[in-house]
């Protein structure tokens, strides 16, 4: 019995931390995020991703290579719409922000 109780405990002191969280960002939400701009893949299937100060990943869409190559490994700020999410919080691929705006600060 008190090994159950135990193991129930610690089922809960997990459990709560994770219900204290903020909500998961919502598909088509307009969000600025703050980051490092880095290029995955290689040539010629080359895409910008924004790496947040929380250690997010986020698949820019709509950055023009141009930009992603004079912007690339800088610290940007920019606003969009999430476009794509992990489904059931498991990574398949990374979160997509459709691009709107960037600034570099």
């Amino acid at each position: 019995m008190r090994h159950a109780t135990l193991w129930l405990a610690s089922i809960c002191n997990l459990a709560l931390p994770a219900c204290a969280q903020t909500p998961a960002d919502q598909q088509g939400q307009t969000i600025t995020i703050a980051g490092k701009l880095v290029l995955w893949g290689s040539a010629p299937h080359v895409y910008p991703v924004l790496i947040a100060s929380d250690g997010q990943s986020w698949q820019l869409e709509g950055l023009s290579d141009a930009d992603a190559l004079a912007l690339q490994n800088q610290h940007i700020v920019v606003t969009g719409a999430v476009d794509a999410l992990p489904l059931d919080g498991v990574l398949h691929f990374l979160p997509m922000l459709r691009l709107q705006h960037f600034a570099v600060p």
